[in-house]
């Protein structure tokens, strides 16, 4: 599998302001092993292949560092999945977050983030690169908050039937919120964005231009056992090309709570409805939804420390996507997954030209 350097040289330019000398930070490493059954390791659609056995591993690496109120973020994650038999299916993934955060006072907090991520399988199925850029501007009095961004957004995928959905372009959002008491937050959010896709002009004259406005509501509570979040989302696209228009419905949930024994649980649920008047691209969209993070979810992880240093974890996952055309036809993508994976930490920080060493969470 070829894999691209890009990801990597970005982050050793991006995470170099992390070491500055006269910064106060710390930085971790992440290091997790497992396997697991997918019951869909080939993607089909409107039904399944065979399941298959997997060995999962991911690295993470993270650095913060702060200096003057400005406040630097830079995590890189590089992940391999390999199958037994759907070898084709085998893939390595990386991602790249970086953030910045600068106090200007009187309530307002300006930020910056980027983020990258690159998808190479063997088989080239979904190889697929993405980036991300967001400016931020974020305001707290009291019960009270509200958040203005503005970004630009790109999603390119390379296997040769996928390559005219490639798309770009830049999206705002604007995100008030309530919090009624110490535990309890409010919010309510409208966001815009437009991409143009240039290569479209490969399965349909005329080119491509799409407009997704999305409107929500989401509620959250945070206590010292658990925290949990309910929201709604609706979101209607208009684009230039016949096909391109959509309405979808979607409802995510989630929460983390601490059992007896330690064991520690995570759910994620997302549940999505939508339709497309004229549906002739739908298995394309059924497939990249995939790498869009636009479907159905279900999630459970339990999780449990194996010392200071490790832990031991559970997780199922289901994932589906479904779209309905105008006549009431429908076709579907299901995936479920259900894996083991051991992980261990460590951790090293410098407070004022001190440094330390610890493994786990202190």
């Amino acid at each position: 599998m070829k894999r691209r350097p890009v990801l990597l040289a970005a982050a050793v330019a991006l995470a170099a302001p992390l070491s500055a000398t006269h910064a106060d930070g710390d930085a971790s490493l992440h290091a997790e092993g497992g396997a697991g059954v997918d019951t869909n390791p080939g993607r089909t659609i409107g039904g399944a292949g065979p399941a298959d056995g997997f060995a999962i591993a991911l690295l993470r690496a993270r650095g913060v560092a702060g200096g003057g109120g400005l406040r630097l973020a830079a995590t890189l994650d590089e992940a391999v999945r390999l199958y037994r038999r759907e070898a084709q299916a085998s893939a390595i993934a990386s991602r790249l977050d970086t953030a910045a955060r600068l106090p200007l006072g009187a309530g307002l907090v300006a930020g910056a983030d980027l983020s990258a991520r690159d998808l190479t399988e063997r088989g080239h199925g979904l190889d697929q690169d993405a980036l991300h850029g967001e400016g931020s501007l974020a305001w707290t009095g009291g019960a009270w908050g509200a958040a203005l961004s503005g970004g630009w957004t790109l999603f390119a995928p390379r296997e040769a039937t996928l390559r005219p959905f490639l798309a770009s372009g830049p999206e705002a959002a604007l995100r008030l919120s309530w919090a009624p008491s110490a535990d309890d937050v409010l919010s309510a959010g409208y966001g815009v964005a437009w991409a143009s896709f240039p290569r479209w002009d490969a399965v349909a004259s005329g080119g491509r231009d799409d407009r997704t406005q999305t409107a929500s509501v989401e509620w959250a509570r945070t206590s010292d056992d658990f925290i949990v979040s309910v929201g709604y989302a609706y979101a209607w696209n208009r684009s230039s090309a016949d096909g391109g228009n959509f309405d979808r419905h979607r409802v995510a949930a989630r929460g983390a709570a601490t059992l007896p024994l330690d064991v520690t649980v995570a759910l994620r649920i997302a549940l999505q409805w939508s339709s497309y008047p004229r549906p002739l691209f739908l298995p394309q969209q059924l497939l990249l939804a995939e790498g869009q993070e636009s479907q159905d979810a279900l999630e459970l992880r339990l999780t449990r420390p194996l010392g200071r240093a490790a832990e031991l974890a559970l997780a199922i996952a289901h994932y589906r996507a479904e779209a309905v055309s105008g006549g009431g036809s429908a076709l579907d993508y299901r995936r479920t997954l259900v894996f083991a994976t051991v992980t261990w930490r460590g951790e090293w920080r410098r407070d004022h030209g001190a440094a330390s060493f610890t493994m786990g969470t202190p």
